[in-house]
């Protein structure tokens, strides 16, 4: 799974969850109207109520405690119509709060993958650039290599090279025969198919 995948499977969630969310405060906010015309006709509804009696019975007539009581329903069903509101704000604060989260979660998750990304980078571009100076040198040495190969086929391409004695040192076979040559510097012999 690349880190586009990651991403990608990232940002799925969180749009469904904005979805939800979006439909959680829709549907809080056609309630909360709701309860709006719901307390509007109680009031209203009360209010009939009220004047109805006054009408049929006048005021002084009306015990006081009826005109409290209604007076008493009014003020409860405002204040349950303030604390669903109260509600309905708080929760769609709370669904705004946790899609934002999901948006920050997917955003930082995003840039701490490219970061990583582009730190691969660099560090295989650097490698690279080692890569291609140790090719450099190898061919250099290659070369060199060939010609010294070159100057030996020239010079002794027909020697026979062996390990001799019990240290297993470097000689060569040589052609007795030929006699031996030498100086202060040392003793050579001829080598053998020369």
């Amino acid at each position: 799974m690349t880190d586009e995948d990651t991403i990608l499977g990232l940002i799925a969630p969180a749009e469904e969850h904005q979805r939800a969310a979006k439909i959680a405060i829709e549907g809080l906010a056609a309630e909360r109207a709701a309860l709006a015309r719901a307390l509007k006709g109680i009031r209203k509804a009360a209010g009939e109520a009220v004047a109805g009696a006054a009408r049929h019975n006048p005021l002084p007539a009306c015990p006081k405690t009826a005109v409290a009581a209604f007076s008493e329903v009014a003020d409860k069903a405002s204040e349950a119509a303030n604390k669903v509101n109260s509600a309905a704000r708080w929760i769609g604060v709370k669904a705004v709060a946790f899609v934002l989260g999901c948006i920050v979660v997917v955003v930082l998750a995003s840039w701490i993958s490219l970061a990583w990304e582009h730190h691969r980078v660099s560090d295989l571009s650097a490698e690279e650039a080692v890569l291609q100076t140790r090719i450099v040198d190898l061919k250099t040495q290659i070369q060199q290599l060939r010609e010294r190969a070159a100057v030996w086929e020239r010079k002794a391409g027909k020697a026979t090279l062996r390990s001799c004695g019990p240290r297993g040192r470097l000689c060569v076979k040589v052609d007795t025969k030929a006699g031996t040559f030498g100086d202060n510097k040392g003793t050579c012999m001829i080598i053998s198919g020369y």
